[in-house]
């Protein structure tokens, strides 16, 4: 029951918050605002509590939004991304490893555990796996989490002050568009797509697909709405998920990662100057490979969680679905290749050293 308690405190805090940072007009303020304001409250009281079965539910119905926007026509889109994909892909290799070498040179840290704390993937998956390879797994994690967190506070403002007005004529289009389609509203339809959308979600999770809930429905809910036509997403419901979002980021936050802030102080600048080298650069390719708006070539390039930049990208007018597919691939192919990109490196750093 106190645990319960302490999960409904830690929602209404992330819930002053989100409509505090909406309310003041923030880019992305509802996830941004939630999770400062949760991170603020853990980090003075302790008493912060989110339940892990919230945040697979938290994929569920993010991926499910996602899938609400594909149709036949979009679908047909997604074939011109391939390209960008691996551009994408080139570039998370090449920064990484960029990254990895100033941290391992200036920052006292092992090459190891320089590579996973730059690599651009899943914060998790990235700890998880940095314990097989002698990694310092907390600075990794330590890092990692730093990296979203400024990835949230900075990219969503720095995205609407370099495209302030192609921004807003995308939203304005998107909302025309959508009333021309007129999509369908009916609670029925948008219950079925739910439902669809949960089925996928719950298979590839309990098959332990990395992501696995977004992903699944993500597909699950795609296919419905290719084959019955989109649904419009009931706007209270992202806001839902966008406060819890930014509740469990701030979550992430804890005195740990503060303890001794002289220690991270050069790694997390040159994580930040990361961050911002590898969306300008990676966005300015993809823009041009993708056909696509800036905003939406900027929130596929920022390195990440699949599920908030997906919720940002909603707010901030650009191609959700694009989004959606880029990260989808990006944090696939950093499970599946950098794994053996960072052994085959280790091997050879120990080759030349020994």
């Amino acid at each position: 029951m106190q645990e319960l308690l302490k999960f409904l405190l830690t929602v209404l805090i992330a819930s002053l918050g989100g409509f505090l940072g909406k309310k003041l007009h923030f880019p992305g303020g509802l996830l941004v605002g939630a999770m400062v304001f949760v991170a603020a409250f853990h980090l003075l009281t302790g008493m912060g509590k989110f339940y892990s079965s919230v945040r697979v539910a938290l994929q569920i119905f993010s991926g499910a939004m996602v899938g609400s926007r594909i149709g036949k026509e979009e679908l047909r889109d997604m074939k011109s991304l391939w390209k960008a994909v691996l551009v994408l892909i080139a570039s998370m290799v090449f920064l990484d490893l960029a990254f990895a070498t100033l941290l391992s040179l200036f920052a006292g840290l092992s090459f190891e555990t320089s590579l996973f704390a730059a690599a651009p993937g899943s914060s998790q998956d990235m700890t998880i796996m940095s314990a097989d390879f002698g990694a310092d797994v907390g600075m990794v994690a330590i890092l990692q989490v730093c990296r979203l967190i400024l990835i949230y506070l900075f990219i969503p403002p720095l995205i609407r002050f370099l495209d302030r007005r192609e921004t807003g004529q995308i939203t304005e289009k998107k909302k025309a568009a959508a009333q021309r389609e007129g999509l369908s509203v009916w609670r029925k339809s948008l219950f079925l797509m739910l439902l669809a959308g949960t089925a996928g979600g719950m298979i590839l999770y309990f098959l332990k697909v990395n992501a696995g809930a977004m992903i699944g429905s993500m597909i699950g809910s795609t296919l419905y709405c290719v084959k019955l036509g989109k649904q419009r997403y009931p706007k209270l419901l992202k806001s839902v998920l966008q406060i819890l979002s930014g509740a469990y980021v701030g979550m992430r936050l804890n005195r740990e990662i503060l303890s001794e802030p002289q220690k991270l102080l050069f790694p997390v600048l040159v994580m930040l100057f990361g961050i911002f080298a590898f969306t300008f650069l990676t966005s300015a390719l993809i823009r041009r490979l993708a056909k696509t708006d800036r905003c939406t070539a900027m929130l596929a390039s920022t390195p990440g969680g699949i599920q908030e930049m997906s919720l940002l990208s909603d707010e901030l007018g650009a191609d959700t679905p694009k989004v959606a597919v880029m990260h989808t691939a990006r944090n696939m192919s950093v499970v599946l290749l950098f794994p053996l990109l960072i052994q085959a490196l280790i091997s050879l750093v120990d080759a030349f050293s020994g």
